[in-house]
């Protein structure tokens, strides 16, 4: 028997996020407070339930206002990982879920964004659409994708700034921009620096709880990631 929700239910299911939200602050907050306080701007947006799923995996921008994100949900209530990803026009504010039917049993690892094109990897296929996401095809060829802010890695397994060694852990980089993620031997603590010459100086950003969310690189303007239940967030660089 399907039973309808009701006002009341409804109600009591928002009040219960919201209070999740309030519990998920208090606990940034005094968890970052010891680490001087985070510099992620949250964009407040509609369209991503939270319900059971994971899409902090993968991120992918065009611009400030166009961007993907993505990951798996599970099918069924069952352990069978389904591809998930969502796209917004407007910079988090709105997002729109995109369908893939069936056509494969693995989460999004990957993605490109480019005008009506989109490409969603997983580790068996890769998802195409040339409409801008309204019908996906999946091929097996072999080919990677190339998303120009995926994490890197480093040549160097340690960096220095004003005399203090950190352990590299993540590597952006553009044409405009390189961003390094460090850990010393505070634990669970990640430091930020942005170089703008091709590493030949750093500035500091910030330093807060570390975490193995996916980033994107945008220009030289934001490093982006999505923090569920938050949302969207972006780093200023400058």
């Amino acid at each position: 028997m399907h039973l309808q929700a009701t006002p009341q239910m409804l109600a009591a299911k928002h009040f219960a996020i919201h209070m999740k939200k309030i519990l998920f602050c208090f606990i940034s907050f005094v968890v970052f407070n010891g680490c001087d306080g985070s510099k992620w701007e949250t964009i407040d947006g509609n369209g991503i339930s939270e319900e059971s799923k994971d899409i902090e995996k993968a991120i992918y921008f065009e611009d400030e206002n166009k961007g993907i994100v993505g990951g798996y949900t599970l099918k069924d209530s069952s352990n069978v990982r389904i591809p998930i990803a969502y796209m917004t026009t407007d910079g988090g504010k709105k997002w729109k879920e995109l369908r893939f039917d069936s056509l494969t049993n693995s989460g999004v690892t990957n993605l490109y964004l480019h005008g009506d094109s989109l490409i969603c990897e997983t580790h068996l296929v890769k998802l195409i659409s040339i409409d801008g996401g309204k019908t996906f095809n999946a091929y097996k060829d072999s080919f990677k994708i190339f998303n120009p802010s995926q994490n890197i890695g480093s040549s160097s397994r340690w960096f220095e700034f004003e005399g203090k060694r950190y352990a590299t852990n993540e590597h952006y980089e553009n044409a405009l921009a390189s961003v390094i993620i460090c850990s010393d031997n505070k634990t669970l603590t990640d430091f930020y620096f942005a170089s703008f010459d091709k590493g030949k100086n750093w500035n500091f950003i910030q330093k807060e709880l570390g975490d193995n969310r996916a980033k994107f690189l945008l220009e030289d303007k934001y490093l982006y990631r999505y923090h569920l239940p938050l949302g969207l967030q972006r780093l200023s660089l400058k």
